[in-house]
């Protein structure tokens, strides 16, 4: 169901390009230093040390919106997912109707659990930005769980008319459709999603899966 992004994938800092690198006449105990340093080291994998300079920039100042989205972020990386949502609350405090953050807020709602607030915000989303595809596929998601498979599929083509080069419309289409007990259906989707992403290891284990179906 999930997109790596929430976990997925989820690029970690989404803004980094918008912050200068390090450099020799940066204050390294300065705000804006020890975030660029949690960035660095989020982008090398280093989560630890990332969580850590990321913590002493919001110490430093509390009031700074992408700080508590990138702690969000690194949260939703090691799954820790009620971290995640305060984090990412406070972020949207400080940065109120940002789509991003959002987008990542319903997300995480969904994966934790909270069904309900996931859907308010993915209604919410695509009112506020009907461009984006992220919120219907969402949608399709949560009503396929309620058995609303109409509904859902519906949100899914929508989804798909957007971004129709995204794989994860594909990668969870087919699981979509798995889960109505369309396999036809669901076999088209993933191959999709493979063709536009061959290096992905879900997709292609989930062809597998396919493969030994067929042996059987």
């Amino acid at each position: 169901m999930q997109k790596n992004k929430i976990c997925k994938t989820v690029e970690l800092l989404s803004d980094y390009k918008n912050i200068a690198p390090l450099n020799e006449k940066d204050d390294i105990n300065s705000q804006e230093s020890l975030l660029k340093t949690g960035i660095s080291y989020a982008m090398g994998g280093s989560i630890i040390e990332s969580g850590s300079y990321i913590r002493s920039s919001i110490n430093r100042n509390p009031h700074l919106s992408i700080s508590h989205f990138n702690l969000g972020k690194l949260f939703l990386k090691r799954n820790n997912l009620r971290n995640a949502i305060v984090s990412l609350e406070s972020s949207l405090m400080l940065s109120p109707g940002n789509t991003e953050i959002l987008v990542f807020l319903a997300e995480t709602h969904e994966k934790f659990g909270n069904i309900q607030v996931a859907k308010e915000y993915f209604l919410k989303i695509s009112k506020k930005n009907p461009r984006l595809f992220e919120p219907y596929l969402g949608l399709a998601r949560i009503l396929a769980k309620q058995d609303r498979w109409n509904d859902s599929i519906n949100f899914l083509r929508k989804a798909k008319r957007i971004a129709p080069m995204e794989k994860v419309v594909f990668y969870d289409g087919g699981i979509i459709f798995l889960e109505k007990n369309d396999i036809d259906t669901a076999l088209i989707y993933f191959l999709r999603a493979y063709k536009l992403d061959p290096s992905d290891e879900r997709i292609s284990q989930m062809l597998n899966k396919f493969k030994r179906i067929k042996k059987k």
